[in-house]
């Protein structure tokens, strides 16, 4: 698996992440009431949404519930005082935003 992840293109190491983050997303919000309760599944989900920043997400419905998402881990991280992963899902988090946003 490893060979052939270095043999894929950034572009399609990128669109590799975004898809098995959003699935992973998308199979969890069945699952779990809006995130409350953030599992190490949905951190790994936000981690590969995260990687896969590069792939140029431009949907604005999608860019919102990524920086939610991101945000929802961060307060979740710094509850167990893990500060310096909170500030990262926070800053990941904030750059799914645009400078037009309302947030």
């Amino acid at each position: 698996q490893q060979a052939v992840y270095e043999l894929m293109s950034p572009k399609e190491r990128a669109e590799c992440h975004f898809q098995n983050g959003a699935k992973m997303i998308s199979a969890l919000s069945c699952c779990v009431d809006s995130h409350k309760e953030l599992g190490l599944i949905t951190f790994t989900a936000i981690d590969q949404i995260n990687i896969a920043k590069s792939f140029g997400v431009t949907d604005s419905s999608m860019c919102t519930q990524f920086a939610e998402l991101n945000l929802k881990a961060g307060e979740s991280s710094m509850e167990k005082f893990n500060f310096m992963s909170g500030l990262s899902y926070i800053e990941n988090g904030l750059s799914f935003l645009s400078k037009e946003s309302k947030w």
